[in-house]
């Protein structure tokens, strides 16, 4: 009785973990952000960690820098094709969700006075 105890409470404590790396991860697949999108129901808005566009456009450059930076060709043409696949993909939901521009503020014009 005491094992199926300490195995359930094994397997709430893994699947709490498993949420919070959905809900606090990213670069996330597409089955990782199904699941994330339904889970974001259940969930207060403090736990859900919003992914903002910057930071995956930042994080696909600082990849590709390092990629870049690698010696070795062979791991260097792997790590390009990854890093291709994953701007293709930044693209693609881009394109679905064009994201509002703010207009400029005009500039006041100040006159000299003597």
């Amino acid at each position: 009785m005491s094992l199926l105890f300490v195995m359930s409470i094994c397997m709430i404590m893994m699947l709490y973990i498993t949420a919070f790396s959905l809900l606090r991860g990213h670069n996330t697949n597409a089955i990782e952000t199904k699941l994330k999108h339904k889970l974001k129901h259940y969930l207060p808005e403090r736990y859900i960690k919003q992914q903002d566009d910057y930071g995956v456009a930042h994080s696909i450059v600082m990849d590709l820098g390092e990629v870049l930076a690698q010696p070795d060709n062979f791991d260097k043409i792997d790590s390009m094709v990854v890093m291709h696949k994953r701007a293709i993909r930044f693209r693609r939901q881009a394109l679905k969700q064009p994201t509002e521009i703010p207009q400029r503020q005009e500039r006041p014009v100040f006159k000299i006075v003597k």
